[in-house]
C-alpha cells in the first residue's frame, strides 16, 4: 500500500475517534416555568475527560472531581458567555445574568441552565452556553489529533522512503540518508511501521 493511503487510512481513524468521543455529548433542553413567572431551561452535560483518546498522546489519569470542576469554570467564563452570546444574538452580560452552571451530584453531568422571564431567552442561553463547549473542546480535540497525525505522516514518509531507497539499491549493507548511514535494521524497523500503518487503517474499513 502506498504511504499516501496509508496515510489517509489514518486520518480517516483519528477523525472517527474525535467524533465518537464527543456525540452525544449535549442533551436537550426542557423549561418548565418556576416561581414568579421565571423561566429555567435546562442542557446538560457529560464532562467525561477521557471522551477523546488521541493516539499516541497521554491519556487522563488526573482527578475526575478536579476535571469537572475545572470544566464548570470554563462554562462559566466570560470568554464562553461571549462566544455564546454572538451566537445567539443577544449581550454577554445578558448570558452572564441568566446562566448558572450546576454540578449533578454524584456523576459527571453538569447542568447548564437558563433562567429568565422570556422563555426563548432560557433556552437559547442554556443552549448557545452547551453548544458552544462542545464546539471549543471538538476544536481543542482537533488540534491535538492534527498534532499526532502530522508526526505520524512524517514518520511513516520517512519510513517509506527508506524502503524505497534501499529497494533501489538492492543487497547494499547500508546506505546514505540525511547526512548519516542507515543499515538494514533501520530497514527492517521501517518496513514494521509501514506494516503496522496498514493494519491500522484495513481495521477501520
Amino acid at each position: 500500500m502506498e504511504v499516501r493511503l496509508l496515510i489517509s487510512a489514518l486520518r480517516r481513524r483519528l477523525l472517527l475517534i474525535l467524533t465518537i468521543g464527543i456525540v452525544g455529548g449535549l442533551a436537550g433542553v426542557t423549561y418548565a416555568q418556576g416561581d414568579e413567572g421565571v423561566y429555567e431551561a435546562t442542557a446538560q452535560l457529560l464532562l467525561d475527560p477521557t471522551a477523546v483518546v488521541v493516539p499516541g498522546a497521554q491519556q487522563f489519569t488526573g482527578d475526575p472531581e478536579r476535571f469537572v470542576g475545572g470544566q464548570i469554570g470554563v462554562l462559566r467564563n466570560r470568554a464562553m458567555a461571549t462566544r455564546a452570546a454572538e451566537a445567539i444574538g443577544v449581550s454577554v452580560d445578558e448570558v452572564g445574568e441568566t446562566l448558572t452552571v450546576e454540578r449533578v451530584v454524584g456523576s459527571d453531568v453538569v447542568e447548564v441552565i437558563g433562567r429568565a422571564d422570556n422563555p426563548e431567552l432560557a433556552r437559547d442561553v442554556a443552549n448557545a452556553v452547551a453548544v458552544s463547549y462542545v464546539a471549543q473542546r471538538r476544536e481543542q480535540s482537533a488540534a491535538s489529533v492534527s498534532a499526532q497525525l502530522t508526526a505520524v505522516e512524517e514518520e511513516i514518509a520517512a519510513a517509506q522512503e527508506i524502503v524505497d531507497l534501499f529497494a533501489a539499491n538492492p543487497g547494499v549493507g547500508a546506505i546514505g540518508y540525511k547526512g548519516g548511514m542507515l543499515d538494514r535494521p533501520y530497514l527492517a524497523r521501517a518496513k514494521a511501521l509501514l506494516a503496522l500503518a496498514a493494519r491500522g487503517g484495513t481495521a477501520q474499513r
